[in-house]
């Protein structure tokens, strides 16, 4: 074995990743290798291949440094590690195939302009999440070098460091650091791993289908809701997402919900819409209500339109002497069965609208609930008006809520 000039070579090459693959350009002490492996380059073609990528790196520019350090250094490490014997001079090498583009690898700057940026990501001192906006900003976290490091603190205890990181810093890499994070990831379901999935999916790893696959088949709630909500891009999801509509943990549920809004297919919209008009998850209506407002076909609106109504009616049967929890609770149900008509203003809305805000036990009721320190009347007077406004028909109707709306930006003047 003939590891000397390997670890000879690996100093300098670890050199120029500190100081930065810019100053490798005519560098003496790696030009100075180059007859060695010249040499060695005789007998094995290996070695030959490495005096080229030396002198490939030492002629470099420095905005294709980076690539070339990557390069040599890659076949360096691949060689120490596997730690063989030199190769016959007639065996045909295969080129290392690197895990990411190339051209797309930074490492011109030097350490001490990247050291405060290491130092942030490493050691719990204050301001550190500053140093890092500013790093940011200067165009300093996309060097290859600190890859590793962005990965790992992921899992700082900061959730405000580890939340930019996670939302700003990695993004703006992009595909090159994915590599970094699947090294870091662990299918346990802690905090940072869920967070490095969430980033695999952003950055479009090609890997995320078969991930999917193993979370949903192993233990952890917290990893699985992550898990379903990717499941709505694609049809072909439609069946396991129904079935995971109806799955005893709430959070995987309403996590099956989003994901089949996302889908929007019609099948998916009638198994939604026939969970909230029957109840029979009491414990999801609301966010139900909430998911079906933001895209419903009008298909659905005659069924839940008469939810809404009969929700109304039984507001309108109380009286004065109904307590105040009975009443709150009647104008909540309300709500939460208006909700998925809020962004509807077909004729038939806007006449159930019209006929409520105008009735006068509904006004009546909505006085006692308002002096029982009930705020939903006019919440909901205050969503409906947030719909309407665009047509003739919608204006008339805003002038119903004029008097129930909270808010003086919904008043008719």
């Amino acid at each position: 074995m003939k590891l000397l000039p390997l670890y000879d070579l690996l100093h300098e090459i670890s050199r120029l990743f500190i100081a930065g693959s810019k100053f490798a350009k005519n560098d003496p002490r790696l030009l100075k290798q180059v007859a060695v492996f010249n040499r060695l380059g005789e007998k094995s073609a290996i070695f030959k291949k490495i005096a080229e990528d030396i002198e490939a790196l030492a002629g470099a520019d420095p905005a294709d440094s980076s690539a070339k350090l990557l390069d040599i250094s890659t076949l360096l490490y691949s060689m120490l590690y596997t730690q063989s014997d030199t190769a016959d001079a007639e065996q045909q090498e295969t080129k290392p195939a690197p895990v990411m583009a190339l051209n797309d690898v930074r490492t011109d700057k030097s350490y001490l302009e990247l050291k405060p940026l290491i130092e942030a990501l490493v050691m719990q001192k204050g301001g550190r999440l500053g140093r890092v906006k500013s790093a940011f900003e200067n165009g300093l976290c996309d060097d290859f070098r600190i890859y590793r490091l962005l990965d790992a603190a992921l899992a700082d205890r900061y959730t405000e460091f580890a939340d930019y990181l996670e939302n700003t810093v990695i993004p703006s890499i992009g595909k090159p650091i994915i590599p970094f994070i699947v090294n870091g990831f662990s299918y346990d379901g802690k905090m940072e791993n869920i967070r490095r999935f969430r980033l695999l999916y952003r950055l479009g790893y090609s890997g995320i289908s078969g991930m999917v696959d193993e979370i949903l088949t192993g233990n952890s709630v917290a990893m699985q809701v992550e898990a379903v909500k990717t499941l709505g891009n694609d049809p072909k999801n439609e069946e396991l997402l129904i079935k995971l509509s109806s799955d005893r943990q709430k959070s995987i549920r309403l996590a099956a919900y989003r994901a089949m809004a996302d889908l929007n297919t019609e099948t998916v919209q009638s198994v939604l819409v026939e969970l909230f008009v029957s109840g029979r998850k009491k414990q999801d209506v609301s966010e139900l209500g909430e998911i079906l407002k933001i895209k419903l076909s009008d298909k659905f609106i005659p069924v839940l339109l008469e939810k809404a109504k009969a929700s109304c009616d039984k507001c309108m049967a109380l009286d004065k002497s109904t307590d105040s929890k009975a009443v709150i609770d009647a104008f909540e149900a309300l709500r939460i069965d208006m909700s998925p008509l809020i962004n509807n203003t077909g004729s038939d809305v806007l006449t159930f609208y019209r006929e409520m805000f105008t009735d006068k036990r509904y006004a009546s009721l909505s006085k006692i609930a308002e002096s029982k320190a009930c705020r939903i009347p006019g919440l909901i007077a205050d969503a409906v008006a947030k719909s309407l406004g665009n047509t003739k028909e919608e204006r008339e109707c805003l002038k119903f809520l004029s008097n129930k709306s909270c808010r003086d930006e919904f008043r008719v003047k």
